[in-house]
Formats: structure tokens, sequence, C-alpha cells
């Protein structure tokens, strides 16, 4: 046999038996996401995103080494992510952690997985209502935990729903987008909006929202990563941290920015947007009224 033939076969025969035990470039072969990066948890961010599934296995999403792991066959501590493995990047640029693994899979002397390895299997343990993995990902270089999506093979077609946006004025009014047309000098601005995805009912947190006022943008609020900075997490390149998003206390409202303006017309365009670049928007003119009327 040639030796140009003899070498095509081992690479096929190496090909096949890496492809045994890899997934089909994801960290599960099969998944539904049930939360979004940023979705609220009652006091604090949403620092990952959940992928339920049942008996499926993980994959590393990267060459990596294993450096923290628990279980209740190893140190048994109590943590609320159940059983959990950290690894880092074998560039040492990310640190990622797969939580709520089962108890019949991980190989504790394993320290090395290639992209795509099988890594554990999905499981229930700890504090879950369900079958299924949270992953967390930490940019180490710049001290950000990042939204998982742009590491997962993922689409949808459905936009997100605004339901309302509104004022909140200084004497505690509300100003509804929907219901008025008048604002006296201006107040707080927020949006009741959610995504959803295709054959789910769950609604979660869109990916953008962004404010444009008179043709020019004012705000614009992305969830791509916590920024860590004086023991708090900011949202991406923005100063408003967990108590600002989620200021006003109800499910699906977010805090967008302090407006205020003199007396005019002025015309707002809002927009919120999935990941995967599907949109809603609404447009509104106001009559921004002098204090005293």
């Amino acid at each position: 046999m040639k030796k140009s033939a003899i070498l095509l076969l081992m690479v096929i025969i190496c090909f096949q038996g890496y492809s045994q035990d890899a997934a089909t470039g994801d960290v599960m072969n099969n998944y539904t996401i049930t939360s979004y990066f940023g979705d609220t948890r009652g006091d604090h961010f949403h620092t990952g995103i959940d992928l339920a599934a049942v008996g499926e296995f993980i994959y590393s999403l990267m060459d990596s080494e294993i450096i923290f792991h628990n279980s209740k066959k190893n140190r048994a501590i109590n943590y609320g992510l159940g059983n959990f493995v950290v690894l880092q990047s074998q560039d040492n640029n990310y640190r990622i952690s797969y939580s709520h693994l089962s108890d019949d899979y991980l190989d504790y002397n394993k320290k090395i997985y290639r992209k795509f390895e099988k890594l554990a299997l999905v499981g229930n343990t700890g504090h879950s209502t369900g079958s299924h993995l949270h992953l967390e990902i930490e940019d180490l270089t710049n001290k950000r935990i990042l939204n998982p999506l742009p590491f997962l093979k993922t689409s949808d077609k459905l936009s997100p729903v605004i339901s309302d946006a509104f004022f909140k004025t200084g004497d505690g009014e509300i100003v509804s987008f929907f219901k008025s047309s008048r604002l006296k000098r201006g107040g707080k601005l927020y949006i009741r909006a959610f995504d959803r995805l295709s054959g789910r009912s769950s609604v979660m947190t869109p990916y953008l929202f962004k404010v444009i006022i008179g043709g020019k943008e004012a705000s614009a609020i992305k969830f791509d990563y916590l920024r860590k900075s004086d023991n708090n997490l900011f949202l991406s390149d923005t100063d408003f941290k967990f108590e600002d998003i989620y200021s006003s206390g109800v499910e699906n409202e977010y805090f967008l920015m302090d407006f205020n303006s003199l007396p005019g017309l002025v015309g707002f365009h809002i927009i919120t947007e999935d990941f995967y670049g599907n949109k809603a928007e609404i447009r509104k003119a106001f009559r921004i009224l002098p204090p005293d009327i």
C-alpha cells in the first residue's frame, strides 16, 4: 500500500476515534435554553446560562485543565451549584464552570480535556428544579463574566416582545408610552419587555435595549458581560449595577435611563433585540411640559 494511502487511513481512524468522544461543536448535543445571562435572581444577576437536558453528556468548550471540582463523592461541600467542575483554558484566558452535574460521570483523576471532549453528565444536583447545566464563563484577562451564548451553537427566529415603556416621574406618576403623549420635564425611563424562544413558554431577558431620542442614541444596554469593579458587578460598559437595572422590582421591567428636557416636542425610538438580531421597537413623540402645567 502506498504511503499516502496509509497516512489517509490513519487520519480517518484517528478522526473516527475522536468523534466518538466529541460533541457536534457545542457543550451538549441536545438541550433547551431555560434561563439567559443577566436574568434576575432576586438580588443578583444570573451570571451564566441554564441549559435543560436529560441524559446528555457535557463536553469541554475548549482545551482546558481542571482546577477545581466539587462532588458528593469528593469533598461534600454544600454548594447550591451541586456537583460542579471548574476548568481553565490552556491559554489562561478563560475559566469555565459546569454545574449541577450528575453523580454518575466525571473522571476525577483526569486533568486535561481537549475541545469538545466528553467531560461530565448533565444532572440535577444542588439547588436545582430540573436536570440542567448551569454554564458560566469568566474572561480572566479583562475580569469579566461573559454571556456564554457566543460560545454555543444556537438559533432563534422569534422577536422579543415589548408590553410597555413608561416614565416614572419624581412625584411617582407613571406615564405610559401607550396611554399618554404628555410629560412634565421628565423622569426615569423603563421598559417592560421579554424575550422568548421557539417552542418554549418561559420568558427571559432580552439581549439589547437601545433608546434613540431626537435621532441620536441616548442609551444602549447590552447583556454581553458583567464587569468586576470595586466588589461590584456592572453590566457591560455601563455604570448600572443589578439594583439599577432591576430597580422597579417588577418582573420583566428594566431601567433604561434618566430623562429630563426643556419644554417641546421630543421623539423617542426604543429598540429591544435578542442575540440573534430579532427586534421589537416602538416610536413615540412626547410633548414635554413645563413643571407648572
